[in-house]
């Protein structure tokens, strides 16, 4: 079995996805590992401090909307061509044909 989940859904709704994980682990939700866990989870994920960029600790919000702002569209069109169309489409990721969606989906960053 395999449980697929995308950094950015983990990222910014950790605590849906944490017991959804110890269980597919197969370990009891809740024990006594779960809060020290949760904690360490908000920590790393919700601080503005930037440390480095190599840093684990930062705003998840903010780290998995960064390639719209930081990439140019040729850049998204090489990842796309090399991913394909339904790998995008599987994992549910906006496949940009035109360059005037993906300009009109950064402005809202």
């Amino acid at each position: 079995d395999i449980l697929v989940i995308r950094y950015e859904d983990f990222a910014i709704n950790y605590k849906k996805w944490l017991p959804k994980i110890y269980q597919f682990a197969g370990l009891p939700v809740f024990d006594r590992n779960y809060k020290s866990i949760l904690s360490w989870i908000e920590i790393n994920t919700t601080s503005d401090e930037v440390r480095s960029k190599f840093s684990t600790t930062k705003n998840a919000t903010v780290s998995v909307n960064k390639f719209i702002s930081q990439l140019s569209f040729s850049e998204v069109k090489m990842i796309q061509n090399m991913c394909g169309r339904e790998v995008f489409e599987f994992y549910g990721y906006k496949f940009y044909d035109e360059r005037t969606d993906f300009d009109r989906e950064r402005s809202k960053w």
